[in-house]
């Protein structure tokens, strides 16, 4: 469904269909390889359109990268 923003239209399923599939690859590959856990707070269709589509409460994530090394 397009969203009319100052005589724009966005068709935002188009992005919507595009971009999900990143998302869900790289949230499933940081909680296999980084040891991330993702519990989604919203249910599916519990949304608000112009803020948000899901809430995410997630676990700390240590860098290895950042975290002191001696």
């Amino acid at each position: 469904m397009s969203v009319d923003i100052k005589d724009q239209a966005i068709e935002w399923g188009h992005f919507y269909r595009e971009l999900m599939p990143v998302i869900w690859e790289t949230q499933g590959r940081h909680e296999n390889e980084s040891g991330l856990n993702f519990y989604r707070m919203n249910g599916v269709g519990e949304h608000d359109p112009k803020k948000y589509y899901y809430i995410w409460e997630m676990s700390e994530w240590e860098n290895e990268n950042t975290s002191n090394k001696n």
